[in-house]
Order: structure tokens, then C-alpha cells, then sequence
């Protein structure tokens, strides 16, 4: 999204990610450090969590959350946290 902004320093993504199905869901929690591809900048880390459940044969919920925390990121606005639920139907 923000790659014109990198200047040709390029993006390294390393992640890691766990799932576990609990509570009548599967839940994935993922951490990653964004680092330039290019030099030694740090563009910052994000954690990612999401809870995805299924209802009947037809219904579903999803809810996302994400928090970004910008380091040397260029075009760096601040930090930012985004929350957001998602309704499925199926037919």
C-alpha cells in the first residue's frame, strides 16, 4: 500500500503466526516486524488478531484487529489501530 513512499528502500516482512479453534471459533493471533529490504531502517511492527466463527449452514462472524506501531516508516502518520466486524451470509 505505502511502497512509493519506501523511496526503492524495498520491504522485509518476518512474521509469525499461531491458530487455535476454541470456543466455537478459530482464533489467529500474528506479530510482524517490517524492516527496509534496502539499509537499516525499521518501518515498525504490527500485531493481528481474529476471531472467525461459524453459524448454522449459512451464517458467519468475523472480527479483525490491528495495531501498527510506525518506526522510520516515511510516509509515518503515527501509530495505527483499526478494530472492525464482518457479517457473512452464505446461499
Amino acid at each position: 500500500v505505502y511502497a512509493p513512499a519506501l523511496g526503492g528502500s524495498g520491504i522485509e516482512d518476518l512474521y509469525l503466526s499461531a491458530s487455535l479453534d476454541a470456543l466455537g471459533g478459530t482464533f489467529t493471533l500474528t506479530y510482524h516486524d517490517f524492516e527496509a529490504e534496502n539499509g537499516n531502517s525499521s518501518w515498525g511492527e504490527e500485531w493481528d488478531a481474529q476471531g472467525r466463527w461459524k453459524f448454522g449452514d449459512h451464517y458467519g462472524l468475523l472480527l479483525q484487529y490491528a495495531s501498527f506501531d510506525a518506526d522510520d516508516f516515511p510516509a509515518n502518520d503515527g501509530d495505527l489501530t483499526k478494530f472492525w466486524v464482518q457479517l457473512s451470509a452464505e446461499f
